[in-house]
């Protein structure tokens, strides 16, 4: 009720106006399975009003503000008008979260109706309690429920099959009864209890589901079992989760599964468009030569179904795809694909005809042709851009091959390996083709032409092309194997490429950095991609020093240098002046060379001038490094406070190692100690960085106003409480911190106390400040810069 009472009492002042009023509080089914998802139980509710808790169980009553009351509605004023608008709540209701909403539909009547489609606009099994409810009470003997269910179905709808629409499920009443009976009769309670729910939850609510993102598979059963979901508009696969509890033996699991299908007796009653492919609506049962297959090698995440149900749940899949020709966004995950070992590809094919609204397709399920691909989606086109984003395994180039124009797709992406005569004949066959992401290019032939079309028909090989971003996840480091594929594209492909105002690519070379500067007019952006999140001895990206500076001098409409891995040294910086300094809004790179003085050295300066110098001849010295340094941190300095509309300042990376990446946090990190902090022993920190410390000239940034994101991450910096303070206080619109992050981690072997503390500081002065590192969850996600 907080946030309903919040939105009545700030935006209409109905509380205080109507302080004795009664508002109706219904507790319809939606309610309650919102409640089980979300884990609030009845006695969490009912100890916030002062009301019986038989009579919150009756399912309705009143709040009043002495409590609750079951007695019946009385005669009271109408509620203000503005309460009863419906745009205004829909538009209210568009910026609440799950458990918000929950709240408002429990006001009145109107709020549950205008608000139900909104609470139930999204569904996610990793949130929330879902996972909890499936994990703890779907388990073995799940397939046994829905397998008798099925059954039933499909017998008892198959002399009502219509010839050219898809067939409905059957009878609600039917299943519903044979959905109770049988968990009766094989379920404990709770499991039966579960599905119950999870079915009443698609059958009542699946109209008002406009997102759809699953990772258990008995959501995709029910989702298509129940028929109701036909208005998605997103439909994600997400990796399966797992079932936790105990192992089970692989033998005994494929001996079940056999037994399983040897009971199974379905018939065959899908006879809707896609029926003249009885390769795939075809049942399994212990004969085929897959299903012994699959019965010696049982899938790893599923190693409890049968291949029966397996093969169920792909089915159940397509025709809850075929059921939304509103669908806009696909996501085909790799999970789909080990459910089963047989698919119809032209099954796939005729699907995606038949969502004309799709704009992005997600295939990470199996190898499409890509021309194919592009002739079905390009027959129900609408008028609208489509984002396609395509997968593809390695060596599987013919997959690939055009052979005419397609002026529909704006955006490409492909994760697999790309030969460098592919990239222009995309460019050349894609005539509207705006992003083009690809994971890997190979060299080809000894020989061969780097991006060159080997289409003989196409002559001109001057012609521009229109693309504005170009993201290459992996071309090679700062090697002789991949020098040819870096001279290329700065003197063959990027020349073409006038309206590139995007690139992301693994090293920038000075003939790379040239190229974007004489043709790439609006050039903006340049991220560094591939393996840079893993900052490792090992694997670290060579690349040449000073190289991003030819950007910031030529290029006046660059706005993003992400190139945490490159270099640019203080002297360099100080005496080439940047041509965009009024336009950058994110600058991540290290800056080096800097003259910095010792602890040792500092506590020779700080000596009492009364003492004989002639005793610390280390004293002079010293000196004269501390005016270079001040000199050179003055001009860096400088420098960086006239970038005015700067939002993000990075300077530092992640210095955890690979180990980390792959295993997260359940490794052991060495450390050591440098300069009181703690530091990977794997990757030592930048030692001639800047100071960061007030004495060095900190407070020149003080012209950063628009500051957001500040990282020292991986530097010998000397923030102290001071410094801190600075932070807190100057620069108002911080709201991200990457330097004083959790270091000291159960992976560390000896915590980091120094930074620990200082992070208590901040929280204490700026306590919405986030503290975090650079490295983000999802790699991959950051590599291609794309979310679907």
């Amino acid at each position: 009720m907080s946030i309903a009472k919040t939105v009545l009492h700030k935006f209409f002042g109905y509380l205080e106006a109507q302080a004795s009023e009664l508002i109706w509080k219904p507790r319809c089914s939606a309610t309650i399975a919102w409640e089980q998802t979300q884990g609030i139980s009845a006695k969490n509710k009912t100890s916030k009003y002062t009301g019986p808790r038989g009579d919150w169980s009756q399912g309705y009553g009143y709040i009043t503000h002495d409590g609750f009351s079951s007695t019946s509605l009385p005669a009271t004023p109408q509620p203000n008008r503005a309460l009863l608008i419906v745009e205004l709540l829909e538009r209210i209701g568009s910026h609440l979260t799950p458990r918000d909403l929950l709240s408002c539909v429990q006001v009145s009547q109107h709020w549950n109706s205008v608000l139900i489609p909104r609470l139930w606009h999204t569904i996610d099994d990793r949130l929330y309690s879902w996972a909890c409810i499936l994990n703890m009470r779907v388990s073995h003997t799940a397939p046994r429920l829905l397998r008798i269910v099925m059954a039933e179905q499909d017998v008892n709808g198959s002399s009502s099959s219509s010839g050219n629409d898809i067939r409905e499920s059957t009878n609600t009443i039917v299943e519903a009864k044979v959905l109770k009976q049988t968990a009766l009769d094989v379920w404990p309670s709770r499991r039966a209890e579960t599905v119950l729910w999870l079915y009443n939850v698609f059958k009542k609510h699946g109209r008002h589901v406009r997102v759809l993102r699953v990772s258990w598979p008995i959501v995709i059963l029910v989702a298509g079992i129940t028929g109701h979901c036909t208005q998605l508009q997103a439909l994600t696969v997400h990796p399966f989760a797992m079932r936790e509890g105990p192992a089970r033996n692989r033998e005994e699991g494929a001996g079940r599964r056999k037994q399983d299908m040897a009971d199974v007796t379905w018939v065959e009653n899908y006879t809707g468009p896609t029926a003249d492919w009885p390769g795939f609506w075809r049942l399994i049962d212990n004969e085929d030569e897959e299903a012994r297959l699959w019965s010696t090698n049982p899938p790893h995440l599923l190693d409890e179904d049968p291949l029966w149900l397996n093969w169920g749940i792909v089915q159940r899949f397509w025709i809850l795809v075929l059921r939304n020709p509103t669908l806009e966004h696909l996501s085909l995950g790799r999970s789909l694909k080990p459910l089963a070992p047989f698919i119809s590809l032209e099954l796939v094919y005729y699907t995606l005809a038949t969502l004309p609204r799709l704009k992005t397709l997600d295939n990470r399920f199996m190898e499409l042709d890509l021309q194919t691909i592009l002739e079905h989606t390009s027959t129900t086109h609408t008028g609208g851009n489509r984002n396609l984003f395509y997968h593809m395994e390695s060596n599987c180039g013919s997959a690939l091959r055009l052979e005419k124009d397609f002026t529909h797709l704006t955006t490409l992406a492909i994760r697999g390996s790309v030969e460098s005569s592919y990239v222009l004949m995309f460019l050349k066959r894609l005539v509207n083709l705006d992003q083009l992401f690809l994971g890997r290019i190979n060299l080809g032939d000894k020989g061969q032409s780097l991006f060159v079309d080997m289409d003989d028909n196409y002559e001109d090989r001057s012609r521009p092309f229109a693309l504005s971003g170009l993201h290459l996840v992996q071309v090679g480091g700062l090697t002789a194997e991949y020098k040819s594929i870096h001279k290329a594209m700065a003197t063959h492909l990027i020349p073409r490429l006038p309206l590139l105002t995007q690139l992301a690519t693994e090293v920038l070379t000075p003939e790379m950095g040239r190229a974007l500067a004489s043709h790439c007019k609006q050039f903006r952006v340049f991220r560094q991609s591939g393996d840079n999140e893993w900052i490792n001895e090992d694997h670290t990206v060579k690349t040449e020093l000073n190289v991003v500076s030819i950007l910031l001098e030529f290029c006046p409409n660059l706005t993003t240098i992400d190139a945490i891995q490159h270099q640019i040294d203080a002297t360099y910086l100080a005496e080439h002046p940047w041509a965009c300094e009024a336009m950058l809004e994110t600058f991540r790179c290290q800056i080096i060379g800097l003259e910095r003085l010792t602890f040792e050295e500092y506590q020779d300066m700080s000596m009492s001038s009364k003492q004989d110098t002639t005793q610390l001849p280390s004293r002079g010295v010293a000196e004269e490094k501390y005016k270079r340094s001040q000199e050179q941190h003055h001009q860096v300095y400088e420098r960086l406070s006239r970038l005015v509309c700067l939002q993000t300042l990075d300077l530092g990376g992640d210095v955890k190692g690979i180990e980390y990446h792959i295993y997260g946090d359940s490794g052991y990190e060495p450390t050591m100690e440098v300069n009181g902090r703690i530091h990977l022993i794997d990757s030592n920190p930048i030692m001639d960085c800047l100071e960061l410390s007030l004495a060095s000239g900190l407070d020149q940034l003080v012209t950063l106003r628009n500051l957001k994101v500040f990282g020292f991450e991986g530097l010998d910096h000397r923030i102290e409480t001071a410094e801190l303070e600075w932070f807190a206080t100057r620069l108002p619109q911080l709201a991200v911190m990457r330097g004083l992050h959790i270091d000291d981690s159960a992976t560390l072997s000896k915590s980091d106390t120094k930074t620990t503390r200082q992070r208590q500081e901040m929280q204490k002065l700026r306590p919405f400040v986030r503290h975090e590192s650079a490295t983000p969850n999802n790699i991959l996600e950051r590599r291609l810069h794309l979310t679907f």
